[in-house]
């Protein structure tokens, strides 16, 4: 047996091993406790462990205190026979015993029980003076019960076996390794007296070899019992456990989680328990983690990593049933307050109250472009706040006020300290913010919290609860603060306003997922609303190559953007970075495929026309994956503008004097005055700028309505003087830029926004101006370079007319303009920057490496015209000659010595005649 309990134990560390690597950790621990629970069920007269560290006391474990004595040749401290017992065992030399007196002996049953590891095969094990005897004779197991002797098998010597013996007062049984192997019916002399109990010599016969757990019943044991310490004793095998929900690394949305396990018992012991951890209630990693033990104490311990994952935000407002819900995310130019409770409490939205200015949602999982992974489950859609300037609010009438208990709560992003309020009703409950404490007018009483101080340009979650005596505030899901005077319920019929009240100014910030209640929310569920809310990746439990790295890798795709449009040979190089909320070290792997094909980053993109699949893939050291794909589209430079659906676009390019519009909408204009068809553009499809000349020219169109909620203007600038004052273009009375102390600038009705950066002579730069319904915005070279705050709301200019070359901001414009645009949207950051990309350089001499001179056509265009076009083909005015002309062909170019399209070596002289 011996053997064979070395090779279970054996198996059961690799087993161990194995399972630790695959989220399991197996774990035997010793099962003492258990066998003598077992032992203890059956209650014996007696149980001599025999696992004393020294003598003479032979300890008596049944707990009726009758304890023996060993005398003679005993050895303590021996190896146990119990497979996972820390219990030692004692060694008998044939002259050694223990005893014990004054024990009654049963009179009507008994069982005799002990584990024996014989060296001999004679010697008595265990009995009572004028009872039973169960003893070895001539190697075989036997008992002699008052004189009557049954005589078994025989018994195996150095090994450990389990031996019993029961009467029941009509048959006597031997059972060895809990196998009943002899039994008579001969009716025995009952047992009487109260004769000593010894273990190991009956003071004629001594046992020779090692003894442990002995153990005298005044019952005798069901074959089943006995069989079942055998198994009990001898199983060294850890229990098995399955779990079935969570699988491994599995997510689930936050009290979303029903755990399914069980427990099972392979060493054939049973069960004794099984039990898990509860169920996670909050976001991030877990690890679910079940326990077994069997009856012979063997305990096992599986865990596997589970995720937790935020809900829906909305759909857990909706389902608590809000008198109404206000989610803030309406279109720009929305005048509906919408309520999303079902209750048709829509309101108005007023003044400056602008929905849809690109303001970032409250909710993290509603930003886009990057909201945290963990949002996936739940696939949230892209939503967005509204702004409040300090004079918009929200409004909806005849709201019936709750009268025994509310809640108010939203999402809130400051703009400055100034106070605000936040939403209310009248005679009710009014929430707002004083001194940057959050607090409450609860009808007539104010209840303001000590702290914290709430911050500006980031989002808070705030709520305030009254239970009809009891006013609580929260923020960030904490509660801050408590009163129980404001007490008086709220009565009637009133209006609920958002950004507007009584305690405090109309507020000035974005504020997002307003909602209003009927009853007192619990604390627990705030705290849920703003974690869920501020959801983000959290780190593995374990990184690295483990079963418990649950964060997955995240991709940040600088170019190609996600739906991004460019134009031939502008088209960026592939630019993209893999990350992981366990540190940069735990990605494995970050690749990229451009439709189909692998590219680095780095490497340019495919720059044919039409629509390209960019796809990356990031492998984290455990395996984690994460595909993301996305499209871009190569265009024209032109169709690039359009897909923006610009009101108006003029290329400028035109050869006559109609200044056509080439959005699609027919708002061509005209020329007018000193200004000319320019040098080639920027565009490099050889479409030509238009030249000012700083005195009367420009160009213009009428009848062009001015954008009501949102409006860009875009224009490719290059100056003869960048220092000089001068109006680029734009729509009067709304929107126009200009250049101003060598600086550019915008204005949107009566804000200016000044640019850190101003024209470069000889080169194009594109300019543009924004203004997103809150904020008026100036880029230059697809990069912001100013911004400040702008009245909001609707436009108050009704359009007019488009002029390019002029304006209100200064005088007109000298130099050379091209790809000038008007938009009724406000154009994102990424777009804008599209539109810089977009810009190929104009046709050079290729085969030259790019230093020739490829000769422009000259042909038609003013002296001065022609001398900068030169220039910018990297060649130079030659010899100038006169001819005699018509009038209208007078200081015009009529011939050029090279033709147009020839490639010349650099700074190549071109000679020209012009009319006179």
């Amino acid at each position: 047996m011996s053997r064979t309990i070395a090779r279970r134990r054996a198996l059961t560390c690799a087993v161990a091993t194995v399972l630790a690597v695959a989220a399991t950790l197996v774990l035997v621990r010793p099962a003492e406790a258990m066998y003598t629970t077992v032992v203890a069920g059956s209650s014996p007269i007696a149980y001599y462990r025999l696992g004393e560290a020294a003598g003479p006391t032979m300890t008596d474990s049944s707990g009726n205190a009758h304890h023996g004595t060993y005398a003679g040749g005993v050895t303590l401290g021996g190896a146990p026979a119990i497979t996972v017992d820390t219990n030692t065992s004692a060694s008998f030399d044939g002259t050694g015993s223990g005893t014990a007196s004054g024990i009654a002996a049963p009179t009507t049953a008994y069982t005799l029980e002990a584990w024996i590891r014989p060296t001999s095969g004679d010697g008595t094990i265990v009995g009572q003076v004028g009872g039973g005897r169960l003893f070895l004779g001539s190697g075989q197991l036997a008992l002699d019960q008052t004189g009557d002797v049954l005589t078994g098998p025989a018994v195996p010597l150095g090994t450990w076996s389990h031996v019993a013996a029961t009467w029941d007062g009509t048959n006597t049984r031997l059972f060895l390794d809990g196998t009943q192997v002899a039994t008579t019916a001969t009716a025995l002399t009952a047992p009487s007296g109260a004769g000593d109990v010894y273990v190991g010599s009956d003071g004629v016969t001594g046992f020779q070899g090692d003894l442990d757990e002995v153990a005298y019943y005044g019952t005798a044991l069901p074959a089943a019992t006995i069989a079942d310490h055998v198994v009990v004793g001898t199983d060294a095998t850890a229990p098995t456990i399955t779990i079935t929900v969570p699988a491994d690394k599995q997510h689930f949305v936050l009290h979303g989680f029903s755990p399914s396990y069980s427990c099972s018992d392979p060493g054939g012991s049973g069960i004794e328990s099984c039990t898990a951890t509860p169920a996670a209630h909050d976001l991030g990693p877990h690890l679910f983690t079940v326990q077994a033990t069997d009856r012979a104490g063997n305990t096992a311990t599986k865990s596997v990593a589970y995720v937790v994952d935020p809900y829906r935000y909305g759909d857990d407002v909706v389902s608590r049933s809000p008198i109404a819900y206000y989610r803030l995310d309406q279109a720009v130019g929305s005048t509906t307050m919408t309520d999303s409770s079902g209750h048709g409490h829509d309101g108005t939205l007023m003044n400056g109250a602008v929905p849809g200015a690109r303001r970032s949602a409250g909710i993290s999982c509603e930003r886009r472009p990057h909201p945290p992974r963990s949002c996936e489950l739940t696939n949230d859609p892209q939503g967005w706040s509204t702004h409040f300037g300090g004079l918009g609010y929200g409004y909806v009438n005849d709201v019936a006020a709750p009268r025994t208990a509310y809640t108010l709560e939203a999402w809130i992003r400051r703009d400055d300290h100034s106070d605000g309020s936040i939403v209310g009703q009248g005679g009710a409950g009014q929430l707002y913010v004083v001194n940057d404490r959050l607090a409450l007018r609860q009808t007539q009483d104010d209840v303001v919290s000590p702290g914290p101080a709430l911050p500006v340009g980031d989002w808070v979650h705030v709520a305030a609860t009254w239970d009809g005596s009891t006013t609580r505030l929260y923020v960030d899901g904490s509660q801050v603060a408590s009163s129980s005077s404001a007490n008086k319920p709220p009565s009637g019929f009133a209006t609920v306003y958002v950004g507007q009240g009584e305690r405090a100014p109309t507020f000035r910030g974005d504020i997002d997922e307003v909602a209003y209640y009927d009853t007192a929310i619990s604390a627990h569920v705030i705290g849920d609303h703003w974690m869920v809310g501020s959801a983000y990746d959290h780190p593995s439990l374990t990184p690295g190559n483990s079963p418990f790295n649950t964060a997955e890798p995240t991709i940040d795709t600088t170019s190609p953007v996600n739906n991004g449009l460019y134009a031939p040979a502008k088209v960026p190089v592939a630019a993209f970075t893999c990350a992981d909320p366990d540190g940069p070290g735990d990605i494995a792997s970050c690749t990229a495929t451009v439709d189909g094909n692998p590219i680095a980053s780095g490497d340019a993109l495919p720059d044919s026309l039409g629509v390209h699949t960019f796809t990356v893939t990031a492998v984290d050291q455990s395996g984690n994956t994460y595909v993301h794909s996305h499209t871009y589209t190569v265009m024209s430079f032109a169709d690039v503008y359009r897909a923006d659906s610009p009101v108006a676009y003029y290329r400028l390019g035109d050869v006559d004097e109609v200044m056509a519009d080439d959005s699609g909408n027919g708002r061509d204009g005209e020329y007018k005055n000193d200004q000319e068809s320019g040098p080639i553009g920027i565009s490099g499809d050889l479409d030509h700028a238009r030249r000012f000349w700083g005195d009367s020219g420009y160009g213009f169109a009428n009848s062009i309505a001015a954008a009501p909620y949102q409006a860009t203007v875009e224009a490719w600038a290059n100056p003869d003087d960048g220092t000089r004052d001068q109006s680029i273009g734009g729509l009067a009375g709304s929107d126009e830029l200009f250049v101003a102390g060598g600086l550019f600038g915008y204005r949107h009705l009566d804000r200016v926004v000044m640019a850190d950066v101003g024209p470069n002579p000889g080169n194009f730069r594109q300019v543009v101006g924004v203004w997103d319904g809150v904020d008026v915005l100036i880029y230059v070279d697809g990069v912001l370079h100013g911004s400040a705050p702008a009245a909001t709301g609707k436009s108050s200019a009704g359009g007019g007319t488009f002029y390019v070359g002029y304006g209100h901001q200064g005088p007109w414009f000298a130099g050379s303009l091209d790809e000038v645009a008007y938009y009724a949207t406000a154009l994102s950051p990424e777009r804008v920057y599209q539109h810089f990309l977009a810009d190929p350089p104009p046709p050079v001499a290729a085969t030259q490496g790019g230093t020739g001179c490829l000769v422009p056509e000259l042909r038609g265009l003013r002296l001065r015209t022609a001398k900068t076009e030169l220039e910018w083909a990297n060649c130079s005015l030659g010899t100038v000659r006169t001819k005699r002309a018509a009038a209208w062909k007078r200081g015009y170019v009529l011939r050029q010595s090279v033709p147009a399209d020839s490639v010349r070596r650099a700074g190549f002289p071109v000679n020209v005649t012009v009319g006179r």
